[in-house]
C-alpha cells in the first residue's frame, strides 16, 4: 500500500500547514500573471475599487478609434486568469471580478484601464491567503448584501455572500 505525501501544491494553489490550522494562497500564480501582463514592475494598488467607480457599456466604443484601440487586448484572458485567484482564494476579488466580466462580450479602453487597475491591485496584495483555523467553532456563519446602484447601464440589482466554517468556504457575487 502506498503512503501518502502531505500536500504543498495543488492547481496552482499553495497549501501550508501552520500552528492555528492551514492556509492557502496564490502568490506564485498571482507572480506569473503579473509578468504575462506585462505588469510585474507596476505600482501596486491597496484599494480594489476607487470611491464612486462606475463603467458603462459603451465606455471608448463610440468611435472608430475606441474600438481599434482596444481591438487584441487581451481583456478575457485578463478576466479568466483574475477569475481563478476569486474563485480559488481571494473572495476580496468577487465584486470586481463580477463586475468586469460584465463587459467581457464587448470591452473598451475604460474596462481595459479597470482591469489593469485590478491587477495592480492584486500585485499589492499578492501575499493575501486564506486560513483555515483548526479548534474553530463548525457553526456557520455568513453575511450577504444587496445593492441595485452600482449598474448606471440596467440598474441591475448585485448581491452577494461569504460563509465561514473555520474560514471562508463560500463566496459569491451576482448581477
Amino acid at each position: 500500500m502506498e503512503t501518502m505525501k502531505k500536500v504543498n501544491h495543488m492547481l496552482g494553489i499553495k497549501v501550508k500547514k501552520v500552528e492555528e490550522g492551514i492556509w492557502i494562497s496564490q502568490t506564485a500564480y498571482t507572480n506569473r500573471m503579473l509578468e504575462k501582463f506585462g505588469m510585474i514592475n507596476c505600482k501596486p494598488r491597496s484599494i480594489l475599487l476607487p470611491v464612486r467607480f462606475f463603467l458603462l457599456s459603451n465606455d471608448g466604443l463610440d468611435t472608430k478609434e475606441g474600438k481599434k484601440e482596444i481591438k487584441g487586448v487581451p481583456y478575457q484572458e485578463a478576466l479568466g486568469l483574475l477569475m481563478w485567484l476569486q474563485v480559488a482564494t481571494r473572495p476580496d476579488l468577487s465584486f470586481a471580478i463580477n463586475l468586469l466580466s460584465c463587459y467581457a462580450g464587448n470591452p473598451g479602453r475604460a474596462h481595459w484601464e479597470v482591469m489593469k487597475y485590478r491587477i495592480a491591485y492584486v500585485k499589492g496584495t499578492a501575499e493575501y491567503r486564506i486560513t483555515y483555523y483548526c479548534g474553530s467553532s463548525l457553526q456557520p456563519v455568513g453575511f450577504t448584501d444587496l445593492d441595485f446602484t452600482n449598474d448606471k447601464d440596467t440598474q441591475c440589482l448585485t448581491n452577494g455572500h461569504v460563509f465561514y466554517v473555520g474560514g471562508p468556504v463560500s463566496w459569491s457575487t451576482e448581477c
